[in-house]
């Protein structure tokens, strides 16, 4: 494991951050990792999760079908 030091933080963000860990019961570092982990797309066993958009601008008339592999670069 890791470990990091973050600088910069005003007191807005940190009292927020303090305020999400004790509203989940949990210390500060843990609440950190949680937040870094699902802005980064990465589940609890250290996997990205699948995330993806479509943006698609046809009218909804059309019944439409994909397939994950053919979303994939």
């Amino acid at each position: 494991m890791g470990a990091m030091t973050i600088r910069g933080l005003d007191e807005v963000t940190l009292n927020a951050l303090k305020e999400k860990a004790k509203q989940e019961g949990t210390s500060i570092n843990a609440a950190l990792v949680k937040i870094l982990r699902k802005e980064l797309g990465i589940d609890k066993n250290g996997e990205e999760k699948v995330a993806f958009t479509i943006h698609d601008s046809r009218p909804l008339t059309h019944s439409r079908s994909f397939s994950l592999t053919s979303l994939q670069a």
